[in-house]
C-alpha cells in the first residue's frame, strides 16, 4: 500500500499545474493508482463500468469500447454521463502504457463529454510497444508521465532482468 501511495504521489505532482479536476481510469488495475493520485491531487476520480449496472437504468451514459491488450478481447468503457462535464480538466490513469488502446479510447469517453484532456499518468510504460507514440500522434499537446519505462521485451520467466530506462 505504501509503494502504491508513493506512487500516486510522484504522479500527482507532475500533474500539479494542469489544473485538473478529475481522474478517470479503467477498472481493476487502474484503480490502485488512480485512487492515490487522486488524494494527493484532492480530486474525485471515476473508473469506468465494463457492462452498465442496473443502477444506470433511465440515466444518460457515455461508452466506448477497445481492444483489451491482456486478453485480445473487446473491453466496453461505461460512465454516468453526468460524471463528466464540459468544465471538468481530467487526467487518465492506468497501470501500464503499452500498445495506447485504453489510454485512446478513455481519451475519447472524456471528449465525447466535452471536458478537457489535461494528462496521461501510468505506473509502467512498455516503450518497445510503442503506446506513448500512438497517444502522443492523437493528443501531440497533451501531457503523458509514466514512473518506469520497459525498453525491451522479455521472453522467458527465467530471465531475471528487465530493462528499464
Amino acid at each position: 500500500a505504501r509503494l502504491m501511495r508513493e506512487c500516486g504521489e510522484e504522479l500527482a505532482g507532475r500533474f500539479k499545474g494542469a489544473g485538473a479536476t478529475k481522474i478517470v481510469t479503467a477498472p481493476v488495475s487502474g484503480l490502485l493508482l488512480a485512487q492515490p493520485m487522486a488524494a494527493e491531487l484532492g480530486l474525485p476520480f471515476i473508473y469506468t463500468r465494463s457492462a452498465i449496472p442496473a443502477t444506470f437504468t433511465g440515466m444518460e451514459t457515455l461508452q466506448v469500447t477497445s481492444q483489451s491488450h491482456t486478453t485480445g478481447k473487446p473491453t466496453t468503457h461505461s460512465i454516468l454521463k453526468d460524471y463528466l462535464t464540459p468544465t471538468d480538466r481530467v487526467i487518465i490513469a492506468d497501470d501500464f502504457l503499452a500498445t495506447g488502446r485504453t489510454m485512446l479510447a478513455l481519451a475519447e469517453l472524456v471528449t465525447n463529454s466535452g471536458a478537457t484532456l489535461v494528462g496521461f499518468a501510468s505506473l509502467m510504460e512498455k516503450s518497445f510497444e510503442r503506446g506513448r507514440e500512438v497517444v502522443a500522434e492523437a493528443y501531440p499537446d497533451i501531457q503523458i508521465e509514466a514512473l518506469v519505462d520497459i525498453t525491451q521485451k522479455v521472453d522467458k520467466l527465467t530471465d531475471d532482468i528487465v530493462v528499464c530506462r
